[in-house]
C-alpha cells in the first residue's frame, strides 16, 4: 500500500513594507477589485525559479473572503477606507473565537467520554 502524499506548502509570501510599497498597500489591508470584490493583501510570492533574481516585481497575491488566493494586477484594486480596515480586525477576532469554542467542544466531549469510562487513561490522542 503507498504511502500518501503530503500536501505541499504555499510558497512563502514578500510581507515587508519596502517591497509592497510600489503597489501602495501593506501585508493584510483590505483591498476592494475593479469587480467590487474585497480581499485581503498577502504579500509578493518569491520566485521559485533558482535562475530568476530575488529582486523583480512579481504580482500582488490576495486572499477573498469565500478563501480563494490569487494574484491581482496593480491597477485592477484601490485601497477600502478605514471603517472597512477596522471590520476586517473584528472579523479576524471572531474567527479566533471560534476556533477557541471548537477546541472548547471537542475538550468537553472527551472529558464525558473520560468521566463514563469509554475513554482510556493512557491512550494517547
Amino acid at each position: 500500500m503507498p504511502f500518501p502524499k503530503k500536501k505541499k506548502k504555499a510558497p512563502p509570501f514578500y510581507t515587508d513594507k519596502a517591497r509592497l510599497a510600489p503597489y501602495g498597500v501593506q501585508a493584510k489591508d483590505l483591498i476592494k477589485t475593479s469587480l467590487g470584490l474585497t480581499a485581503s493583501v498577502v504579500g509578493i510570492k518569491r520566485n521559485s525559479k533558482e535562475g530568476e533574481e530575488e529582486d523583480t516585481l512579481g504580482p500582488l497575491w490576495v486572499d477573498y473572503r469565500c478563501g480563494y488566493r490569487a494574484p491581482i494586477e496593480k491597477d485592477s484594486f484601490e485601497t477600502c477606507f478605514a471603517p472597512a480596515q477596522l471590520w476586517k480586525t473584528v472579523h479576524e477576532f471572531e474567527k479566533g473565537i471560534e476556533a477557541d469554542e471548537e477546541m472548547r467542544e471537542k475538550i468537553h466531549e472527551l472529558n464525558t467520554l473520560f468521566k463514563l469510562g469509554l475513554l482510556d487513561k493512557n491512550k494517547k490522542k
